[in-house]
């Protein structure tokens, strides 16, 4: 059932170890798609020593770091792109990963494979750079299997990446070759399954805590809050006396306000 799977991952394995190139794959898929599990299962077919040093990073840092210690032919996985850091660090995250792949990629000779839940979350450049895109279809649970659809990113001649259905020839099935779509991706094995889970875990309680730190410092403290209050109560009480002696106009002038804002200040403090 998984054979396509597997010729997949046998031509993968040629393109880096015989023809030295490097092999980025983009699996793409909603939360609860079986994305993440079918990039293990691709990283471990791709490269038999991921099943015991499993390189799944969430930051660009650690990225990073993995790239300059990974060897010709291993494979690494870059897990929910985007989704595991804040909005205001989209861009700056895209612009690092695209000078990654430029400048290690190209001769490190390795699988890298990204999981996103939504293509847009990643930089065009760094989508136009795959060399493969993998959409989960539907998950058998039966069989332990995911369906997925499997598509070869190419350039044209006008310099547009489209993508194409993957079409394996060896020779004996004709000219047209024969077209490997959708495949089969079997489940990891329950080791790296249950090493990927924690892990994943794991990152998910340190992005909620981080975003329960952020949304803490973004807010005012309370003594902040009183402080402000303070402040505006004495401006009001002061604009209330100093009606005594002066007219709406010079005051509205003085407070560098207009007349009906001064007014309404000088009311709402039961002046």
């Amino acid at each position: 059932m998984c054979r396509g799977f597997d010729i997949i991952c046998g031509v993968i394995k040629h393109r880096i170890n015989k023809l030295d190139k490097s092999m980025m794959i983009l699996i793409v898929g909603e939360m609860g798609s079986g994305k993440s599990l079918a990039a293990v299962s691709f990283a471990c077919k791709v490269d038999p020593s991921f099943a015991k040093d499993p390189r799944i990073v969430y930051t660009v840092e650690d990225f990073i770091a993995k790239l300059n210690k990974i060897k010709k032919g291993q494979a690494i996985i870059f897990d929910e792109v985007g989704v595991n850091v804040a909005a205001r660090d989209f861009q700056k995250l895209n612009n690092r990963i695209m000078s990654i792949i430029t400048q290690i990629l190209r001769y490190k000779n390795v699988c890298c494979i990204f999981t996103t839940p939504n293509a847009r979350f990643v930089d065009v450049n760094v989508r136009e750079s795959m060399n493969a895109w993998v959409h989960p279809i539907a998950i058998d649970r039966e069989h332990n299997i995911n369906t997925c659809s499997y598509k070869e990113l190419k350039t044209n001649d006008e310099g547009l990446v489209i993508k194409r259905r993957f079409k394996y020839f060896d020779g004996t099935n004709g000219a047209a070759g024969e077209e490997l779509n959708p495949i089969h991706v079997p489940r990891p094995d329950e080791e790296v399954e249950d090493y990927y889970q924690a892990l994943s875990h794991k990152m998910k309680d340190q992005k909620l805590m981080e975003l329960q730190y952020g949304l803490e410092e973004d807010s005012p403290h309370p003594m902040q809050i009183k402080a402000v209050k303070n402040k505006a109560d004495a401006c009001t009480n002061l604009l209330r006396n100093l009606k005594q002696h002066h007219t709406w106009d010079e005051l509205a002038s003085a407070a560098g306000f207009s007349k009906r804002q001064v007014q309404s200040w000088v009311n709402e403090s039961g002046g």
